[in-house]
């Protein structure tokens, strides 16, 4: 089958994974979470 089904398949999960991370970040901002910024201040 060669490297570019497994790439494809790899891509897609790791894009997936960062939409949900993503929303999980939304809602827990709409939830009144905020989290630390240790860059700021």
């Amino acid at each position: 089958m060669g490297g570019k089904p497994r790439a494809a398949i790899i891509g897609a999960i790791v894009d997936h994974t960062a939409h949900h991370r993503g929303t999980l970040t939304v809602y827990s901002r709409l939830l009144g979470y905020v989290p630390p910024m240790p860059y700021m201040g």
